[in-house]
């Protein structure tokens, strides 16, 4: 897999989850503050954010892989049921066959932003909801948890037709790698 593609990838999930880091960070901080901390200018505090939003993005991914497992368990299952398949299958098409390995990869990154996004932008909306149930009486946290919502009602249903695009990807690849081999 490309490094750079993938470093996108998790810097992506990083600065999602630092919307709503800041959301619950306004439980303890005036908004101000966050705002102020936010707006600074300087290409370090720049590249401080952007090195704490990749550690994020590298925190959260295995925790939302971790959730999110079950779901594509099931998905798997109705794909390729055995488990030792799908990794000879994965085995093959690394050792033999670059040219499909970027396609796969693609797949993945696609399943990585949307499983990110999804998770992401549900916290977003539960830390906007509870903001505006216990905190903040302006509407611009109502527009935050529509826009929240929608997006993860949205990025479930990518991450779902992802899943199984990748599944149906690698089952359909393996009669072509059998026959390489």
């Amino acid at each position: 897999m490309n490094t750079t593609a993938l470093f996108v990838e998790l810097l992506v999930g990083g600065v999602q989850s630092l919307v709503w880091i800041c959301l619950i960070s306004l439980f303890w901080f005036e908004p101000v503050r966050i705002v102020a901390l936010l707006k600074q200018e300087s290409i370090a505090s720049s590249a401080i954010l952007l090195m704490f939003a990749y550690a994020l993005g590298v925190i959260f991914d295995r925790v939302w892989d971790v959730l999110l497992k079950p779901v594509d368990h099931h998905i798997r299952k109705t794909m390729i049921s055995d488990l030792d398949k799908l990794l000879g299958i994965r085995s093959r098409l690394f050792a033999q066959d670059s040219s499909h390995i970027m396609f796969v990869e693609y797949i993945r990154t696609r399943m990585r932003v949307s499983r990110a996004t999804l998770c992401n932008s549900l916290l977003t909306a539960l830390c906007a909801l509870l903001l505006r149930v216990c905190y903040i009486e302006e509407n611009w946290v109502e527009y935050i948890v529509f826009a929240s919502s929608v997006i993860a009602i949205v990025s479930f249903h990518a991450f779902m037709d992802i899943t199984v695009t990748y599944y149906r990807t690698l089952s359909l690849i393996e009669p072509y790698l059998e026959q390489k081999s």
